[in-house]
């Protein structure tokens, strides 16, 4: 206890944690309804400032504070380092991160109906977002006050664990349950400044950066405590392709070799230099698969209202179920000429030729790394999962465009689930090495409510 004469709100150090900011997925930040950007072509445009796009401090934040908020070491110090609406101060000021090499690209998206799989009429729509590969510096500054001297052991572990979030990745903005936001940090900086050290106050009232003769504490340690959120459910597969894969990028057009003026009618999407299967297109194709499952086996599938979020009128939940775009490797491009046959003839239609240039593999490796995970997993909701993983490794499912002449299907390589402190690895086959009836645990789980349903 401190004596009442005391100040406890006197400032005591700073906590300084710098870097840069790199985008390793599309983002979007959207700017609202108001402004210049009424009436564009886009739906949804991305916010920028006077020099471009950047990332308002206040999204960082409260990512990290959700972070926080969703760990089992961390929950408790969300208040102390984030404070509350009716009481207590924050600790942390975020800077907003002013974006560089920041490109704009326009991304559609559709909506898809649940039984039949394919497009609803009218429920097309356009959005800005910034590509992938665009950084800018960042900034979180903690103030340490007399206060906190007491708990500062267990605050500088909390610090030292959002710094290790930031270093592995987070993601931010819009639509990241589709894959947008991804960033991780960079050439971090991170030090403390005693303000009980004469040398330590110059160094800060002077705004040099943490390194070692400047701040007291470069922070190079660790946290000792895992990443993982509490509860949460991780997929990580490689696929190789059966065949070949395009995912229509509308807004890009190509020339056809060796054809005058001829564009092709569709080629791939592709983010900054790579082709693309993006999350939009997979977190779609799953969602349609998980409601094929649950009619197959008979269960209700109302919780996936629950798991993959919803927007109906005022009424919106967010999804827990979220996958990442994947970036394609080991693959070529080979444009087809194709032709529209006559349904009724069997013949080819007249001037109906087409081009497109779908890819394919280039040797027997993976070429699709899809990576998906379930907040808060439900045993029931990994049992769906586990199946959602089968269809796909068993080529069941495709992904991308034109699925009617056998593009976009998989073959699965090897893989990844991890459960808590749980890992059980995949083989080509798609067997666990271990844990086995552990997983299958998660499967009866859903098949309960089959056998209910059954009864009913």
């Amino acid at each position: 206890m401190y004596e009442e004469h005391e100040n406890t709100a006197q400032i005591t150090g700073r906590v300084l944690i710098v870097g840069d900011l790199v985008l390793d997925a599309p983002l979007l930040i959207g700017a609202g309804d108001g402004g210049d950007d009424r009436g564009a072509d886009e739906d949804i445009r991305v916010l920028k400032g006077k020099e471009g796009p950047f990332i308002p401090g206040t999204s960082l934040c409260g990512v990290l504070r959700e972070f926080l908020r969703s760990h089992e070491d961390g929950k408790n110090a969300v208040k102390t380092l984030f404070g509350e609406m009716d009481e207590g101060q924050s600790m942390i000021a975020v800077n907003d991160v002013p974006l560089s090499g920041a490109k704009i690209v326009t991304r559609d998206g559709v909506g898809i109906d649940g039984v039949t799989g394919v497009g609803v009429d009218g429920a097309k729509y356009d959005y800005e977002a910034v590509e992938r590969g665009a950084h800018g510096k960042f900034q979180l500054l903690v103030t340490r006050r007399r206060c906190h001297e007491g708990d500062w052991a267990g605050i500088y572990d909390n610090l030292l664990l959002l710094r290790e979030k930031m270093e592995d990745g987070l993601s931010l903005g819009a639509i990241t349950a589709k894959g947008f936001g991804k960033v991780h940090a960079e050439n971090v900086q991170s030090g403390f400044y005693d303000f009980h050290k004469k040398e330590d106050v110059f160094s800060w009232l002077e705004q040099e950066d943490p390194s070692p003769e400047n701040a007291s504490d470069r922070m190079t340690g660790k946290s000792g405590k895992s990443l993982a959120a509490a509860e949460e459910l991780v997929v990580e597969a490689d696929f190789a392709l059966r065949g070949s894969i395009i995912v229509r990028d509308y807004g890009r057009q190509k020339a056809v070799p060796g054809k005058d003026n001829k564009m092709y009618d569709a080629v791939s999407i592709m983010s900054g230099d790579r082709y693309v299967l993006p999350g939009t297109s997979l977190k779609g194709v799953l969602r349609h698969q998980a409601e094929h499952i649950l009619r197959r086996l008979g269960v209700d599938s109302s919780f996936l209202k629950d798991l993959m979020g919803f927007s109906e009128n005022d009424d919106k939940k967010k999804s827990r179920f979220q996958v990442e775009e994947s970036l394609l490797q080991n693959i070529r491009e080979a444009g087809q000429t194709r032709v529209r046959i006559d349904r009724f003839t069997g013949g080819a239609l007249e001037s109906a030729l087409f081009d497109n240039e779908p890819l394919w593999q280039e040797k027997d490796d993976s070429a699709v790394q899809l990576r998906f995970r379930i907040k808060n997993a439900q045993p029931k909701e990994i049992g769906l999962a586990l199946f959602l993983l089968r269809d796909l490794w068993q080529g069941r499912v495709a992904v991308g465009g034109e699925k009617s002449v056998g593009r976009g299907v998989l073959r699965g390589m090897g893989g990844v689930i991890r459960y808590g402190a749980k890992t059980y690895r995949l083989d080509k086959n798609g067997n666990p090495s271990e844990g086995r009836k552990e997983l299958q645990e998660y499967v009866d789980e859903l098949l309960k409510d089959a056998k209910k349903e059954a009864i009913q």
